[in-house]
């Protein structure tokens, strides 16, 4: 009977033990959870200038084709009346 009784204390305190040292993890520390939303917010900004860029390399790109356009009409445009004038006159 002695020993039945000091197995179980035995096995009563190994399954406190093991259950006990599972509750102290209260998980990440303040410190741990400030860093990673810091580098979440970094990393957010990081992508927010990324787009930033490209949308204003778009934009860029898009005034420069409008201003091209304009230029080749407006040339050929005045390559058109100088072939009209030519044919009119000669």
């Amino acid at each position: 009977m002695k020993k039945s009784r000091h197995t179980f204390s035995v096995v009563a305190y190994a399954i406190a033990i093991s259950v006990l040292s599972g509750c102290g993890d209260s998980g990440p520390s303040r410190a741990e959870l400030q860093r990673q939303r810091d580098e979440a917010q970094q990393r957010a900004q990081r992508e927010q200038e990324g787009r930033h860029f490209w949308q204003t390399m778009a934009v860029v790109g898009g005034l420069g084709g409008v201003a091209l356009l304009v230029i080749g009409t407006a040339l050929g445009s005045k390559a058109r009346r100088d072939a009209e004038r030519r044919r009119k006159d000669g």
